[in-house]
C-alpha cells in the first residue's frame, strides 16, 4: 500500500532468484523512473505498457518520450492507459502516432468498461523483463524528491516468466479496441492467464471477479 511517509535510508537492494528468474525489489522513486527508461532505451522488439495513471509532468514527459525513441527505431509499442485515472489529454500523445506506437485509452464513463478501472500497472519488455507493483508514471511516484511523493514499489521480473504478462496484456489490448467487448469473454480470459502451479506464479485479477485468486495460493503457517 502507499502511504506518504519519507522514504528510507538507502540499502542494498531486495533480490531473489526463483525457477531461473531474477526478481528484484525497487523501492525508491528514483531507482523506478531510471529502471523503467533504462529498460525502454534497451528495448530491441517490443514494449507492453498498462498504466492507471500516465501523467502529462516531468517524468510522464520522460516516459513519453523514450516510447516515442524506441518506436522510431523500429520496437514495437503498445500503450494502454486509463482515461480516469491518468490526467493527460490527447495532444500528449500526438507524437506517438506521429512514431507509430499504439496506444488505446479506455474513456471515463460508467457503462461497461468501468469495470476494468482496476489500478494495473504493468511494463513488458522484450518477453524478457517485467516491472509490477503500486507505482504510476507520475512524478509523485517516479521521485524521490517531489514534495507529494508517495512511498511505493515495483518489482523488477526477469526470465522466461516475463512471457506471460505479455500475452495478459496482448488479451486486454485486444479486448480494449473491440466496439463491443464481451465481458464473460475477458472473465474467462483473466482466469485462464493465473497460474496454479510451480515456484512464481501469476495471478491475474479485477474488478469482473469476486473472488481474488491471490490469497488462496497463500498458506498461512
Amino acid at each position: 500500500m502507499a502511504d506518504r511517509s519519507a522514504d528510507p535510508p538507502p540499502r542494498s537492494p531486495i533480490r531473489a532468484d526463483i525457477a531461473g528468474n531474477n526478481l528484484e525489489l525497487i523501492e525508491s522513486g528514483d531507482a523506478r523512473l531510471s529502471t523503467l527508461l533504462a529498460l525502454i532505451g534497451g528495448a530491441r522488439r517490443s514494449i507492453r505498457m498498462l498504466m492507471y495513471m500516465f501523467n502529462p509532468d516531468r517524468a510522464g514527459e520522460q516516459v513519453r518520450n523514450a516510447l516515442v525513441a524506441a518506436a522510431r527505431r523500429g520496437v514495437e509499442v503498445k500503450l494502454l492507459i486509463d482515461g480516469f485515472g491518468s490526467a493527460a489529454r490527447p495532444e500528449f500523445f500526438y507524437a506517438f502516432d506521429e512514431a507509430g506506437v499504439e496506444h488505446c485509452v479506455f474513456n471515463p464513463n460508467y457503462g461497461r468498461r468501468y469495470l476494468m478501472r482496476n489500478h494495473q500497472k504493468l511494463v513488458v519488455i522484450d518477453e524478457a523483463v517485467a516491472l509490477i507493483g503500486g507505482a504510476n508514471i507520475d512524478t509523485d511516484y517516479l521521485s524521490d524528491r517531489a514534495e507529494g511523493r508517495w512511498r511505493d514499489f515495483w518489482l523488477r521480473v526477469e526470465g522466461p516468466e516475463a512471457a506471460m504478462p505479455a500475452r495478459y496484456f496482448d488479451t486486454l489490448f485486444r479486448w480494449s479496441l473491440r466496439k463491443n467487448p464481451s465481458l464473460s469473454y475477458l472473465r474467462r480470459q483473466i482466469a485462464e492467464y493465473s497460474e496454479w502451479h510451480g515456484p512464481l506464479q501469476w495471478k491475474f485479477t479485477g474488478p469482473l471477479s469476486m473472488r481474488n485468486s491471490w490469497w488462496r495460493s497463500i498458506g498461512l503457517y
